[in-house]
């Protein structure tokens, strides 16, 4: 089991394509050093006690395919850009204390085959544009704070599996 901080170093690996390092005692804030590595196309940091915001500098993942940050101590927005990754497959950010909208970015993740943002503190209303993501399967808006009523345009997300 893994134990102590991110290093700032392992944003200097710019070739590293895949970083797994869930279920493991990893405590402290996500580097925005890991920003730099721009041919990240997994990373799962799920189920540690990483805390502070998620990095602005993760929009640098241009090729990102799958983003696991679930069951964290995460805080503060998610960031925009990140959420709008076009190459992103799977999102997963449940399970921490992420605030405020679901950014509209989403819609821009066409290729999005899984959504859980579940068990945050989310707010506001759902963003229509998520109706862009035809290829979702599977979303997780449990346990937030969302106003409004469900976007009668998600009725286009034919290959929903799981509400």
């Amino acid at each position: 089991m893994l134990t102590g901080r991110l290093p700032d170093s392992i944003g200097k690996l710019s070739k590293l394509q895949q970083l797994y390092v869930y279920t493991n005692k990893i405590s402290g804030n996500i580097p925005s050093s890991f920003g730099n590595l721009s041919r990240m196309l997994v990373l799962n940091l799920a189920d540690n006690f990483l805390e502070g915001t998620i990095p602005v500098s993760l929009e640098n993942y241009s090729q990102l395919e799958w983003l696991a940050l679930s069951y964290n101590h995460l805080s503060g927005a998610i960031p925009e850009k990140l959420a709008g990754i076009d190459s992103l497959l799977g999102l997963n950010l449940s399970s921490n204390n992420l605030t405020g909208p679901l950014p509209s970015e989403l819609g821009n993740a066409r290729n999005l085959i899984e959504l859980d943002v579940s068990d945050n503190k989310l707010s506001r209303k759902i963003p229509s544009s998520i109706e862009s993501c035809v290829m979702l399967e599977d979303l997780n808006l449990k346990g937030n704070f969302f106003e409004g009523t469900i976007p009668s345009s998600f009725k286009k997300l034919r290959s929903i599996q799981s509400p």
